[in-house]
C-alpha cells in the first residue's frame, strides 16, 4: 500500500512508527480475550497485531483501497475488515467490548456522531481506547499546519467531548524524546512517575508526563481496566530520526544558499509538476508535487520571485491549472496580487485543464526585482465535499505551469 502522506505504513521507520507501534502495544495489552473494533485501522497492521491477543477483531477504515489492502494481507480466522466510517459504523449495537481509534479523530469534524457511534457499538462495561494530537503542544506552539487535519481539539475539549458520553475517563500523555529513564526494577506501584528535566544549574520534576503532543484516554461507563502505561523502546527508530533530522537540516541549509542564488528570468516556465523548479519560488500554502502538478492548500498560496533584472514595464503572468469544481460547485474565483495589490481576477465554472491570463500594470512592477505573487481562492473546497474522494483538507487549484512574461 503507497503512501498517503499523512498514514503510517509498516516500514516507515522514524518518530511516527513508535508513537503508532506503542498505541497499539497499549491496546494489546486490553484486549486479550475481547471482541475488538479498531475503527480508521488503515493499512491493517495494528488490526493484526491486536487479532494476536483479542477473541475476534474488525477493522473499519473509509478508504476502499485500505480495506482491500488489509484483507489480502492479513488473513485470520479471527479478523476482518469492512468500509465504514467512525460516524457510520457497519456493525449491530453492542457488538464489541473495546473500541479502538488511534489518530482518527483530527481528520473530520464529526466528533459527537462518532461518539455515539462507539457508545451505541460498545458493550455493558465496554471501553474506548483513543488517541488525538493536543492542538496546543502539536500545532499551537510549535507553529505546525497539518493540511491533512480537519478539526484538532485541545486537551480540555477532548476531555469534555468524552464526558459528554462515558461517565468514566481517564486521560494520558504520549510523546517521543530523548533521555534517561528510570523506572521500578520490578513491579512497584508505589513509585509515582515523574517528568524530570533542567541544566547543570536548574533541575525540576513534575507529576506525569510533561507537554505532550498526544492525549490517550480510556473511556467507558463501567469501572475502567489499568492501562499498560511503559516506554515502548525503539532504538533503530531514533537513529533513524537523528540522521533523517540532520539530512533535512542539511538539506535545508542547501535549499536556504539556493535561494539566495535562484533568479527568475521572464519568459521562462515555473513548472508545478513533480520534478519541477516551482519548489524553488513556492514560499507557502502549497502541497507536495505530484505528476500533475501542485494543489494549493491554503485561501492565498504565495510565490516569491527574485527577478534576473528590473522590470522594465507591464508584465503578462499566464498560467495553466486545473480548478477544483464539480457538479453543485460550478464556480470557483481566484483574485491575483502583484506585491500586494490585486491585479486582476480568475473565474472558473467548469473542469479540466484551463489557460488563464492577467497583465500586471508597469506602475506596480517597474524598477521592481522582487515580485511576491499572491492566488486569494474564493471558497476552497475538499475532495470530500465534492464527492470526488474522502480526503478532507482544502483544496483551491492543480498549478501545472506558470510563466511572467513582459507585456
Amino acid at each position: 500500500m503507497d503512501w498517503s502522506g499523512e498514514r503510517y505504513i509498516p516500514g516507515m521507520g522514524g518518530q511516527i512508527e513508535t508513537e503508532h507501534l506503542h498505541r497499539y502495544a497499549i491496546a494489546r495489552e486490553l484486549c486479550s480475550g475481547l471482541d475488538v473494533l479498531d475503527i480508521a485501522c488503515g493499512e491493517g497492521y495494528g488490526a493484526r497485531l491486536l487479532a494476536e491477543r483479542a477473541r475476534s477483531v474488525a477493522g473499519v477504515d473509509s478508504a476502499p483501497d485500505a480495506i482491500a489492502n488489509a484483507a489480502a494481507r492479513y488473513p485470520r480466522p479471527n479478523l476482518q475488515f469492512r468500509h465504514g466510517t467512525c460516524a457510520e459504523i457497519p456493525f449491530a449495537e453492542a457488538s464489541f467490548d473495546l473500541v479502538v481509534s488511534f489518530e482518527t479523530i483530527e481528520h473530520h469534524d464529526r466528533h459527537e456522531e462518532m461518539m455515539s457511534e462507539f457508545r451505541r457499538v460498545l458493550r455493558p462495561g465496554g471501553v474506548v481506547l483513543i488517541s488525538s494530537p493536543d492542538k496546543l503542544h502539536y500545532a499551537d506552539l510549535p507553529g505546525r499546519r497539518n493540511p491533512y487535519h480537519v478539526k484538532e481539539l485541545y486537551a480540555d475539549e477532548f476531555e469534555s467531548l468524552l464526558r459528554r458520553y462515558f461517565r468514566e475517563v481517564r486521560i494520558f500523555g504520549q510523546r517521543v524524546c530523548f533521555g534517561s529513564y528510570v523506572m521500578p526494577f520490578r513491579d512497584d506501584s508505589r513509585q509515582a512517575f515523574l517528568t524530570m528535566k533542567g541544566s547543570p544549574e536548574c533541575v525540576a520534576a513534575e507529576k506525569g508526563i510533561a507537554d505532550p503532543v498526544y492525549l490517550v484516554a480510556l473511556a467507558g461507563n463501567a469501572k475502567l481496566p489499568e492501562l499498560a502505561c511503559g516506554i515502548f523502546e525503539n532504538t533503530r527508530a531514533l537513529v533513524e530520526s537523528v540522521v533523517q533530522m540532520r539530512v533535512q537540516q542539511a538539506t535545508e541549509e542547501l535549499e536556504t544558499q539556493w535561494r539566495r542564488r535562484v533568479f527568475y528570468r521572464l519568459g521562462d516556465a515555473i513548472d508545478f509538476r513533480q520534478g519541477g523548479n516551482a519548489p524553488l519560488f513556492g514560499s507557502e500554502g502549497w502541497a507536495i508535487p505530484n505528476a500533475s502538478g501542485t494543489w494549493s492548500v491554503a485561501e492565498r498560496p504565495a510565490l516569491r520571485l527574485r527577478l534576473t533584472e528590473p522590470a522594465a514595464g507591464a508584465l503578462r503572468l499566464s498560467a495553466r491549472l486545473i480548478p477544483l469544481v464539480a457538479p453543485g460547485h460550478e464556480h470557483i474565483s481566484v483574485e491575483v496580487f502583484a506585491n500586494g495589490v490585486s491585479v486582476g481576477v480568475w473565474s472558473f465554472g467548469e473542469a479540466g485543464v484551463a489557460e488563464v491570463a492577467t497583465t500586471i500594470p508597469g506602475d506596480r512592477v517597474q524598477g521592481q526585482t522582487e515580485l511576491t505573487l499572491e492566488f486569494l481562492i474564493d471558497e476552497p473546497r475538499s475532495p470530500k465535499e465534492l464527492g470526488l474522494s474522502e480526503d478532507e483538507h482544502k483544496l483551491g487549484l492543480l498549478l501545472i505551469e506558470l510563466r511572467l512574461d513582459p507585456a
